[in-house]
């Protein structure tokens, strides 16, 4: 009886540690598999702000892609209407009587592109390439070399881009 007595506790020993290394590779298994849903969280994690990042470029992108075909549209229609006012100039200096007619036109276009944003390059005395076209070499003794002789057609920005540069004469 004694020897079953102790064959019989070492079997529930037996049993006991089979139990405890059952839990334990259970365990095991579970920490894995956590381990493996924090890596693919944090791999989704990583898309994710990837994918916003690129989603807040194409968002830049797009309005500033806008702002251009704006001002593009803008500047088309603009370009037209400083040509309308060069020629009411011309007409102006033209027909010095009978102007009022004219002159309220002429001072309803103006309005109208200074509301848009049309404002009229100024002209010094120095030729800028980037604000100025050259159209004509004159000989001027009076003035330097590469200064502005005359202006030949005013030139204008929109929201500080060129619409249309001045077109001067510039001093050999």
């Amino acid at each position: 009886m004694c020897s079953q007595h102790m064959h019989a506790d070492e079997q529930e020993q037996n049993t006991h540690q089979s139990g405890t290394d059952q839990e334990h590779t259970e365990l095991k298994a579970c920490l894995s598999s956590l381990e493996t849903c924090y890596k693919e969280r944090d791999e989704w994690k990583e898309k994710y702000l990837y994918a916003r990042a690129d989603f807040d470029n194409v968002q830049r992108r797009m309005a500033k892609d806008m702002d251009r075909l704006l001002w593009d549209a803008q500047a088309k229609v603009l370009r037209e209407v400083i040509d309308i006012v060069a020629d009411f100039e011309r007409a102006l200096e033209a027909h010095k009587t009978e102007q009022d007619g004219f002159v309220l036109i002429y001072k309803r276009l103006l309005k109208m592109l200074d509301q848009a944003g049309v404002k009229e390059i100024p002209v010094g005395k120095d030729f800028n390439p980037e604000l100025h076209e050259a159209v004509a070499h004159v000989a001027a003794p009076d003035h330097e070399s590469g200064s502005i002789v005359q202006v030949l057609q005013k030139g204008y920005l929109l929201k500080n881009e060129i619409l249309r540069p001045a077109r001067v004469s510039v001093a050999q």
